[in-house]
């Protein structure tokens, strides 16, 4: 069953909740570390580790409410990107699945630069993904049932978030 977590749509859509795409930077960037003696704004740090963790905390019971923190933390066109990230079906497709999410930030947030207002951070969380147990009806199909244990999951995720330092909120997240 574990495999099926993985393999499934919705998996897939919550580790790339907030994926949308930061132009220009690459995974070379984010492993590169600080080398440059930047340092960080730390209302800035405690943004991006309020983000981290919201993005990869979620429960199919309120997920309208989950997604609203996660918007409130960013910007208008970031609210745009990340809806069109989430597709029309997303929020659907996690209240049917009955899952859930719990991130916890294992590195960072760690300063990679800061261009004309804009400071990006590298950030690593695990997440916990846990789905209800699927048990086979007559027949032949899955359906979850609350007598078998919930599937779970850990995958550890890597974000560069991007500040936007004159408003102070998320402007663009890239999922690693």
């Amino acid at each position: 069953m574990i495999r099926r977590i993985v393999r499934s749509p919705i998996t897939a859509g919550i580790a790339l909740a907030g994926g949308v795409t930061l132009a220009g930077f690459g995974i070379a960037d984010a492993v590169g570390g600080n080398d440059s003696g930047l340092s960080a704004d730390p209302d800035e740090v405690s943004l991006v580790e309020d983000f981290a963790a919201a993005v990869t905390t979620f429960d199919a019971g309120r997920i309208d409410a989950d997604i609203d923190r996660i918007l409130s933390l960013g910007t208008a066109d970031f609210e745009t990107e990340f809806r069109n990230e989430m597709g029309e079906t997303f929020v659907a497709d996690l209240q049917a699945s009955g899952s859930s999410s719990s991130g916890e930030i294992v590195a960072g947030p760690t300063i990679q630069r800061i261009d004309d207002g804009v400071a990006v951070f590298f950030v690593v969380v695990n997440q916990q993904i846990s789905a209800p147990a699927a048990a086979e009806s007559d027949a032949g199909e899955e359906s979850p049932t609350t007598a078998a244990a919930p599937q779970s999951r850990v995958v550890r995720v890597g974000l560069l978030v991007q500040v936007d330092q004159d408003e102070d909120l998320v402007s663009s997240v890239q999922v690693l």
